[in-house]
């Protein structure tokens, strides 16, 4: 039985990887990196769902992980979907206009990031904590 981690097909026939991502064989977790230096390291045990939607060169990829909701919006960004299914995607990065390469129909790439933090953070469960009896004499020497 084949286990092995199918190969990304992200990169295949495009000589440059996009400058907006990164596509390990595997991550443990994503980076996502914007413009203004702002940096989020997201586990990708913690993904609950994605979506895509919009046309092709105006793409809207939302990532919801626990605690956070990462926006992503730009222009070929189904390309990705498989990569990032498989963990494949290593760092997601935003670039304004200026520095946008070349037009490329199978290149992803990243206007926009918006990383939000999500309800489970701002409104976390409290487990009530019950004192420990307080031991005396013998006992409580350890």
């Amino acid at each position: 039985m084949n286990t092995a981690t199918p190969k990304s097909t992200m990169n295949e026939n495009r000589p440059v990887i996009p400058v907006c991502v990164s596509a390990p064989s595997q991550a443990s977790a994503l980076i996502i990196r914007n413009w203004t230096g702002e940096r989020w390291v997201l586990p990708w045990a913690y993904l609950v769902r994605s979506n895509l939607t919009g046309p092709d060169h105006r793409a809207r990829l939302e990532l919801v992980f626990t605690g956070h909701r990462v926006t992503v919006t730009g222009e070929n960004l189904h390309v990705l979907l498989d990569d990032l299914a498989a963990h494949r995607v290593g760092t997601l990065r935003d670039l304004p206009e200026q520095f946008r390469p070349p037009p490329d129909k199978g290149r992803p790439f990243i206007a926009q990031i918006e990383v939000s933090v999500t309800e489970n953070d701002l409104n976390p469960r409290t487990v009530p904590i019950k004192p420990c009896p307080v031991l005396s004499g013998e006992a409580a020497i350890v």
